[in-house]
């Protein structure tokens, strides 16, 4: 972990107790199902809570009618004006620190499997990998992360960081990370800012319960641990492993792509580590480097390790690739074709919050985030802000704006991921009974057909005041800073952050 003091919004509880895993060392810990001790070394971290003040989540759309007509350089200003509206690196990338990316690469495969039979037997195997037919074209294809993001997130950590190190890690869903990215053009050729692409079933080969590996970190979360079913991670004894690589990294930024998800109901930068950074050797059956199902992907205790592996190495910031989107997801499955399951949403987000991130991507899918636990979870926990009267959408597009119903494949057992959906795309209805502009302060009384979230008041195009509200009618004051009412107006947002402008006229 970085000792360099900026990171004191490091989103972690206290007390946190990290385990090295090497043959040989200080402490012996014996696991739950009686097999031969895990050594351990304890060491003790401390972190603080994220600070619940507002934070800004960019949303950036592109002019291009389709996605796949947005150039290489409209990308790059695309990633650099939302990570710069969303707080920027300065204050988190210095020169010297080995910065990890993490995209979502998890297949190159667009998935057309109906039946879950059918998506267990008929993943391409590694020699057939590159013929199989239905390979996702390298650029906005929806199912993974463009390397023209990852590029330019890459450019600007290299101009605050010229000494240091940056790494891609990935680790995809079959063993074969190292084609998938070459396919997707993770390659130095086209990101020549990147030191090594690691892909993470070459890591910690050497793996045994009796001995570890020196590649591996475990976490003892403590009271803070929900995951309960260790079903067949019992001879973990609770401990979550890690790679040491990513654990000891300087920055994580998080590259999720635009998608919802047919177990989880989303995914986003929480899920693209808080499964995605899973060491496949320990986490997938029979040590077979591919699908992490020693994991219970059933709904609640999925959401509970998610919660738990995320908290174990949070992010720093998040950049999610929108260029394309995809639905029936994380995959396509079910869809005629990728091109019937894709979005064109031409988006990028970012942010500092992973939390207030996925908060929002949910939003844009038409995915109820309090229907999420993992984000709930976490948010309770003080690992980020999923508020909507805290975090401030900037850019040039609302969520209003883009927002989508994206459906979802029916073959998963329940069907999980639909019942997270929200229908309501409809603007609450908002009558202003007042705006009167004083010498001192503006004082606004309105009222709506439903219980709204919080108002925005912008003078011109700055925004100047947000009040929290979650009633149907309220009515409050703010300074006089040289306003003037027939420049002003008020955006009324509900629980969707479906929003009204309303203009502010004097009476």
């Amino acid at each position: 972990m970085s000792n360099n003091g900026k990171k004191s919004n490091k989103q972690l509880i206290l007390g946190v107790v990290a385990v090295l895993i090497v043959g040989g060392t200080l402490v012996s810990r014996m696991n739950t199902s009686g097999q031969a001790p895990i050594n351990v070394e304890s060491i003790e971290q401390v972190y603080e809570e994220v600070e619940q003040t507002a934070t800004s989540v960019a949303l950036i759309q592109s002019d291009q009618n389709r996605a796949e007509d947005i150039s290489d350089e409209e990308v790059r200003a695309m990633v650099r004006e939302a990570v710069t509206l969303a707080g920027g690196l300065e204050d988190i990338v210095s020169d010297g620190d080995i910065v990890v990316l993490k995209p979502n690469l998890m297949s190159a495969i667009h998935e057309t499997f109906t039946s879950l039979e059918e998506m267990m037997n008929g993943m391409p195997a590694e020699e057939t990998f590159l013929s199989n037919k239905r390979l996702a074209p390298q650029l906005v294809n929806g199912v993974t992360t463009d390397y023209r993001v990852t590029k330019a997130v890459a450019e600007m950590v290299r101009e605050l960081n010229p000494s240091g190190e940056i790494l891609v890690m990935e680790g995809s869903i079959r063993s074969y990370t190292d084609k998938i990215m070459e396919h997707l053009g993770y390659t130095p050729e086209n990101i020549p800012f990147v030191d090594e692409f690691i892909a993470l079933e070459d890591r910690g080969t050497d793996y045994t319960v009796e001995n570890g590996s020196e590649d591996f970190v475990a976490i003892d979360l403590g009271e803070k641990a929900l995951y309960e079913d260790n079903g067949s991670l019992a001879h973990l004894g609770g401990l979550y492993f890690i790679d040491k690589r990513y654990y000891e990294a300087d920055v994580v930024i998080d590259m999720p792509a635009l998608k919802n998800h047919m177990v989880t109901g989303m995914t986003g930068a929480i899920k693209n580590v808080g499964i995605g950074m899973t060491p496949q050797v320990i986490y997938s059956p029979n040590n077979d480097d591919s699908l992490r199902f020693n994991i219970n992907h059933e709904w609640t205790p999925l959401h509970k390790f998610i919660h738990d592996f995320y908290m174990v190495k949070p992010v720093d910031f998040v950049v999610t690739d929108g260029l394309q989107g995809l639905q029936h997801g994380p995959l396509g499955h079910e869809g005629e074709s990728l091109e019937a399951v894709q979005m064109n949403k031409r988006l990028i987000l970012a942010g500092k919050d992973a939390v207030a991130v996925d908060t929002i991507h949910s939003l844009v899918i038409g995915v109820d985030p309090l229907k999420i636990d993992f984000i709930k979870t976490l948010a309770d926990d003080g690992m980020g802000i999923m508020d909507l009267s805290l975090i401030n959408v900037v850019g040039n597009r609302s969520v209003s704006d883009v927002k989508e119903h994206f459906d979802f494949p029916k073959f998963w057992p329940g069907a999980v991921g639909g019942p997270t959906s929200y229908e309501d795309f409809e603007a609450p209805v908002v009558t202003l009974a007042a705006a009167n502009l004083s010498e001192s302060d503006l004082q606004i009384v309105f009222g709506a057909d439903e219980t709204v979230e919080k108002a925005e008041i912008f003078h011109g195009d700055k925004l100047v005041h947000v009040e929290s509200i979650q009633t149907h009618s309220t009515n409050f004051s703010i300074a006089n800073e040289g306003f003037d009412l027939a420049n002003m107006s008020m955006v009324v947002y509900d629980r969707y952050l479906n929003g009204v402008v309303v203009e502010l006229e004097g009476e």
